[in-house]
């Protein structure tokens, strides 16, 4: 009997340690851990829509970036890419134009430094005819810039293009054609 009782009584004092020792009390890092565990699949579906979304939306400015022609922004300034010619043919330039058509400015990258007898010289294409739309020079690394002014709207001409001319410029394009773009 004594011993039934001894093995009661141990019983007894075992029993709430056991209860207190399988359940300590969780830390703060275990309660985010175990809060993530519990909404692990609403996030995959979140992040699996993401995914999809940054897909989508790339493949739309991947066609908007491919396209032949000029792009045009929501304030109606219209984007002319211009690519390079056989005589330069890492050279790229972009003609952005005035909402309103009438004035533009023309970036270049990737033309040659010329020789201080030399520019580049915009032409404005219409129906076969070239008019001067300015001359510039780049730096050395081969960006140069034209702020450009024409007696008529920009828009009104579907296609540009760049030659190399003598300082000061030409009546009419006489030199390699290094850039081209159109509307």
């Amino acid at each position: 009997m004594f011993v039934l009782l001894k093995q009661q009584i141990l019983g007894q004092l075992q029993t709430p340690r056991l209860e207190s020792s399988s359940e300590p009390h969780e830390s703060w890092w275990q309660r985010i851990v175990d809060l993530f565990q519990r909404t692990a699949p609403a996030w995959g579906l979140a992040s699996l829509a993401l995914v999809v979304l940054l897909v989508l939306s790339n493949l739309w400015w991947w066609q908007r970036a491919d396209r032949k022609g000029p792009m045009v922004t929501p304030g109606g300034m219209q984007v002319v890419a211009m690519v390079g010619t056989d005589a330069a043919p890492a050279a790229v330039g972009t003609l952005v134009i005035s909402g309103d058509g009438e004035y533009g400015t023309l970036a270049v990258d990737g033309l040659a430094a010329l020789d201080p007898d030399h520019q580049y010289q915009l032409w404005l294409i219409r129906d076969g005819q070239r008019t001067s739309g300015g001359v510039f020079s780049v730096n050395p690394e081969g960006y140069g810039a034209l702020w450009i002014s024409s007696p008529e709207p920009l828009s009104s001409y579907p296609a540009f293009g760049i030659t190399i001319e003598p300082e000061g410029g030409s009546p009419g394009p006489t030199g390699d054609k290094v850039l081209g773009g159109s509307l």
